[in-house]
């Protein structure tokens, strides 16, 4: 049997590498003797993780390119989608005009092939059909598509589908996500939103992120990578911080970026000040291998107005997923802006405070029991921030047992729904 896994993205996001890694294991627990290949926007960062092959996306990006170069991309892969789509409607009347006639591009030419080749095609893209990402959804929304076209077996691994706020986007997404065979998701919004847009025909499983099972390096080891980057070895609590540049669409309160950089550089002060915490900036997307986002350059936005800017380290370094999961474990509290950086420390049973950027961080945090420690991020302040934290604080020898409580039921939860694909591909087949 031949897997194959898309819509990879690039390991310099530890998200999308806790993505593929723990995607790969469960495919390879209930699919044993697969061969499992990869396409990706970065396919060398993701080979370096997980040593399967990997090829480049359908379609990828113009990522970190010149205006010119985006615009010249635009028009030369809109030109090829219509001619693509256009060959897909006449193989239906029964006229084949092979990819190659049209193509030019051998990296396209072996995505084709690739999903031609294979049986199972599961998405791990785990948030891009919503409109906060509106310059790429109709990219993600065709690769599909192209996927459906060619009858093949079709998974989304657990995902956040919405918002929406075009009617284009909204109807295109009702279409191609009722044609797919198994969706996951990982939030009950997303469930609702599913509803709401008229999805049909598909398997429909409501259970969580597939990030919960990521494993984690030892503590002494994680200890030594902190060391390495240049933190002192002593028995000051450390308190993560994960922050992020951010904008978005449709935002409903006051708070902007400056706003977001002043509320956490009040709160690491006021902790390294009052409670003797070291303050960790923990970078999840580092802007190398492809990644398009730094939370570096926003750490150290945040670390220059800090009165106490002594008492807080960067991590600047690319972590694999395991060793930023075993970072997370030495933490006595974590406030997190990044998705995965809040699984990882929920995962471990890190005490965690979350602001929210998109809905799917708020609605992780109901899942795990932890609601009442989120603020959205257009409503972010130093003052509720504080009072979130302090709060989280006192609280968290509670909230480490909140969290082993709900991360083992999820985790189970996943395993128990993942085990059943084997059934929902033999019922199709």
């Amino acid at each position: 049997m031949k897997i194959l896994v898309i819509e990879a993205y690039s390991a310099a996001n530890i998200g999308s590498g806790a993505l593929v890694e723990n995607s790969v294991q469960l495919l390879r627990k209930n699919f044993p003797g697969a061969e499992i290949e990869i396409l990706a926007q970065t396919p060398e960062s993701i080979h370096k993780l997980t040593g399967l092959p990997c090829f480049h996306e359908l379609i990828t990006l113009p990522l970190g390119q010149s205006r010119f170069k985006q615009v010249f991309w635009l028009l030369s892969t809109g030109l090829w989608m219509f001619s693509h789509a256009l060959a897909i409607e006449l193989r239906r009347i029964g006229i084949n005009i092979p990819a190659a006639f049209y193509t030019y591009n051998s990296r396209t030419l072996m995505a084709i092939k690739k999903v031609l080749e294979a049986d199972m095609v599961v998405s791990v893209g785990a948030e891009r059909i919503n409109d906060n990402f509106y310059k790429a959804i109709l990219f993600s929304l065709y690769m599909l598509w192209m996927v459906q076209t060619y009858n093949r077996f079709l998974v989304l691994f657990p995902q956040t589908i919405g918002p929406f706020y075009f009617r284009i986007t909204r109807f295109l997404s009702a279409k191609i996500l009722s044609q797919c065979d198994v969706i996951f998701l990982r939030d009950h919004k997303s469930s609702d939103i599913v509803r709401e847009i008229g999805v049909h025909g598909p398997v429909v499983v409501n259970t969580c992120d597939v990030a919960v099972l990521q494993s984690a390096i030892e503590p002494a080891k994680a200890k030594e990578l902190l060391i390495q980057a240049g933190m002192p070895d002593d028995d000051r609590p450390l308190v993560g911080m994960s922050v992020m540049k951010w904008s978005y669409i449709n935002a409903e309160g006051k708070s902007d970026y400056e706003e977001y950089k002043r509320a956490i550089a009040a709160c690491a002060d006021k902790f390294i000040q009052e409670k003797g915490v070291r303050i960790l900036f923990i970078a999840t997307n580092v802007l190398t291998e492809g990644c398009r986002e730094d939370d570096v350059a926003a750490a150290r936005d945040i670390q220059d107005i800090m009165l106490h800017r002594d008492g807080a380290i960067i991590l600047s370094s690319v972590y694999t997923p395991a060793q930023m999961k075993g970072i997370m474990g030495l933490l006595e509290l974590c406030l997190v802006t990044r998705m995965h950086a809040c699984i990882f420390s929920t995962g471990i049973f890190t005490p965690t405070v979350s602001i929210n950027y998109q809905f799917k961080l708020k609605e992780y945090m109901r899942l795990m029991g932890l609601g009442e420690y989120t603020v959205d991020i257009d409503m972010v302040t130093a003052e509720n921030l504080i009072e979130l934290m302090e709060r989280a604080w006192c609280n968290r020898d509670k909230n480490r047992e909140i969290l082993k409580q709900n991360i083992t039921s999820w985790s189970s939860n996943l395993g128990a729904e993942m085990a059943r694909l084997p059934e929902h591909l033999a019922q199709k087949k």
